[in-house]
């Protein structure tokens, strides 16, 4: 890890030097109790290290899940379609808000909130993801948006979160 990190020009510079240097993060885990049916989780970063404001997505998808949502919201007053929520499917199909503009040069964080229609059971996983909105490129997209007027952009992910439930005494 150096001692100072580089200045990113966007978030793409970003992504691409973590993807470079796999030894300066961790993944992004909880747990959750098994047997609740709402789950708070605060403090988690959101940034757009872009000079223009981007769009972003924010997926979920789940194993053994009962079906719910998951809405990610904020108090900061710069964002003007907060909060949004993505359903939680049982299937385990991974679900999208729409896009949602983050401002140029913002860091701040956001709170998600987990309900589900039944306890969650104990061997469940939710993962949560941040997508930019990205021109599509000549290369492989990580992944597409879905839908005819969207067909020119794809997703390219930013980072992950995942909640793994288990009894409270694990």
């Amino acid at each position: 890890m150096p001692r100072q990190l580089p200045a990113f020009a966007s978030n793409e510079a970003y992504v691409t030097w973590v993807k470079n240097n796999p030894h300066v993060c961790w993944r992004n885990c909880d747990v959750i109790p098994c047997g609740r049916r709402r789950y708070e989780l605060y403090n988690l970063n959101l940034c757009n290290m872009n000079d223009a404001p981007a769009r972003f997505v924010f997926t979920v998808s789940g194993t053994n899940v009962p079906s719910g949502t998951a809405t990610f919201s904020t108090s900061d007053q710069q964002f003007k379609r907060f909060p949004v929520t993505a359903e939680i499917d049982p299937e385990g199909e991974t679900t999208a808000n729409r896009p949602v503009i983050v401002p140029a040069h913002y860091c701040g964080a956001f709170t998600v909130v987990l309900e589900f229609d039944q306890p969650l059971p104990c061997d469940a996983s939710i993962e949560l993801d941040v997508y930019e909105v990205v021109p599509r490129t000549s290369g492989t997209p990580q992944h597409r948006l879905a839908g005819a007027q969207e067909a020119a952009e794809d997703l390219a992910l930013l980072g992950g979160y995942t909640f793994l439930a288990a009894p409270i005494d694990s």
